[in-house]
């Protein structure tokens, strides 16, 4: 099983906390794929963003009503790079991982059947806002979801022909502006398969106090009060991996003492089975394989 951590990133084309997440990928590299979509107008000054960048034709234009291209070609890239891809992470160049290596790799070895996405009824009233155009649609379509989350293989599947098969709602959704709070839970509710996703956040994101009228708070400074609802947030949800957005004031030292703090399951035998999983697996494989080996040969020679 791989990961493939599927960042969209402009304005600098650079992380926001580039070293925080070496540091937890190094952790983890037998499981991770990491692919960035970049602005190819800006020119690439980090040599780890210039490594996993994804080729310049697969690139399209974004903007921040217009972003879907952008997601299904960086999905479809990954999706055809690497057929071990079990789970992808969809990502910002202002996102941080906010859990330990250890945990995150358990839970995708335990939840890599699922795709993770907060959905719900859009939250906007669809006759008076025309974002994703849902005016145009059923009730029970008129869906909003986060625009950062986690598919498994099979969803990036539907998502990818979803275009091709149904190019006339496609269309429609896009044109309608911010489709990428929509379009994928209406995509997994006409594929009856919605009520399969596990309904929660992967990123903690802080509403209640926002940057602007589109955007949350930006995490700045590492306060008390920031520390407070980034620990609760996690302590309420499992699936909260990541934190967005963070500024690059935000202490380095505090992201990793969070990911520090966050490294154990639910249960005892899940601490055990993560413990196995993060250790000794890839190990456990490898001398099966030899053993293997070694008795085909022998029976082969014999």
């Amino acid at each position: 099983m791989k990961v493939a951590l599927c960042f969209l990133i402009s304005y600098n084309n650079n992380l926001v906390k580039e070293d925080v997440w070496r540091e937890w990928i190094d952790e983890n590299k037998s499981l991770f794929n990491i692919y960035i979509h970049y602005n190819s107008k800006l020119p690439i000054t980090s040599d780890w963003v210039k490594e996993h960048a994804i080729p310049e034709h697969n690139l399209q234009k974004t903007s921040y009503f217009h972003v879907i291209p952008a997601y299904l070609s960086l999905l479809g890239y990954a999706q055809m790079h690497d057929t071990e891809n079990k789970w992808f992470c969809m990502l910002t160049e202002s996102c941080v991982p906010v859990v330990s290596p250890h945990k995150f790799r358990y839970m995708a070895w335990k939840s890599q059947e699922q795709s993770v996405m907060a959905w719900r009824k859009a939250w906007w009233n669809p006759h008076l806002v025309k974002r994703a155009n849902l005016r145009f649609f059923t009730e029970d379509m008129q869906l909003g979801h986060d625009p950062w989350f986690i598919l498994t293989n099979d969803d990036v599947q539907k998502i990818l022909k979803y275009p091709v098969y149904n190019h006339r709602n496609y269309k429609l959704i896009c044109d309608g502006g911010l489709a990428n709070e929509s379009l994928f839970a209406m995509i997994f509710h006409q594929h009856k398969t919605l009520s399969n996703i596990i309904n929660t956040s992967t990123h903690i994101t802080d509403w209640s106090n926002p940057s602007s009228a589109t955007s949350p708070y930006v995490f700045k400074n590492g306060s008390s009060k920031e520390l407070s609802f980034i620990s609760e947030s996690i302590t309420q949800n499992k699936y909260a991996f990541f934190m967005r957005k963070v500024n690059k004031s935000f202490p380095d030292d505090a992201i990793r003492k969070i990911i520090k703090e966050n490294i154990v399951a639910d249960t005892f035998w899940e601490i055990v089975y993560q413990w196995f999983v993060f250790y000794y697996l890839d190990a456990f494989k490898i001398a099966a394989i030899i053993i293997f080996a070694f008795y085909h040969y022998v029976y082969i020679t014999s």
